[in-house]
């Protein structure tokens, strides 16, 4: 069972905001922020509006995605996070997914996904790929293959390396991949490089794409703050493969 519009969907991930900031005030977004990753989630959360079967998020973080799917769902939700990080040492986070109906395990990529062959019918990997290395994305294309049952759908997303804030970035002079001392959150690390769709669709070549969108995002660094950022906003409005955020939807046939 599914929210049946848009609008119960912010509705329900409004809450899902108000909750996890509650729990961790530190990390709290400007009104910004929120703005971008609102739209963010949202839009996740829409492309499985008409979804039905069992669940696998693939990167937990602060548990936004996870807690909007079970609520809109309404079902268990199995999520995956890197035992090093914080996360696991906060018992008021680990009880609030409980809650929710959200089993979360914990779980090294480079050492494969701990669940048994085509157990579901959707994953989620979202704004994870791009925090990998190489070996083991490898290793996750052939481990959401193995997980997948037949006709599974895999969502993903991922900043877009061909977005128009890359391109003036490149027109400058400037570097638009990470360099080699990429940022670490306990075993994990930040944004170690950023892709292209034909990238990801060789990357997931066993799969069959549904559906790719571009989606703009209201960027969050100085930088895009100044006047440069809308101008350059409203041009990747025009031309959807400039925009900031790649989504896809893939099915295993």
């Amino acid at each position: 069972m599914s929210f049946a519009s848009r609008e119960d969907i912010a509705q329900n991930l409004g809450k899902v905001f108000e909750e996890i900031q509650a729990i961790f005030p530190g990390h709290g977004y400007g009104k910004k922020e929120l703005r971008q990753w609102f739209r963010h989630y949202r839009h996740l959360l829409d492309l499985c509006r008409n979804f039905d079967g069992k669940v696998l998020e693939i990167g937990t973080g602060f548990g936004v995605l996870a807690a909007g799917l079970a609520g809109q769902l309404e079902k268990t939700v199995f999520t995956i996070e890197h035992p090093s990080r914080d996360f696991f040492s906060c018992k008021e986070y680990i009880n609030y997914l409980a809650g929710k109906g959200i089993h979360l395990v914990g779980c090294d990529l480079s050492e494969g996904i701990p669940f048994r062959n085509k157990s579901f019918d959707l994953i989620c990997c979202c704004d994870v790929i791009e925090h990998l290395q190489p070996k083991q994305i490898t290793l996750l294309s052939h481990e959401i293959y193995r997980l997948l049952r037949p006709t599974g759908r895999l969502l993903l997303s991922t900043p877009n390396l061909g977005r128009i804030h890359n391109i003036w970035r490149i027109l400058k002079g400037e570097p638009v991949n990470p360099g080699l001392a990429v940022e670490r959150h306990g075993e994990t690390y930040g944004h170690v490089r950023e892709f292209m769709t034909k990238e990801l669709t060789e990357i997931f070549s066993g799969l069959t794409v549904e559906k790719i969108a571009y989606r703009p995002l209201l960027p969050v660094d100085d930088f895009f703050f100044s006047w440069k950022g809308p101008i350059l906003s409203a041009i990747a409005r025009c031309y959807t493969r400039w925009r900031e955020e790649i989504y896809m939807l893939l099915r295993k046939t």
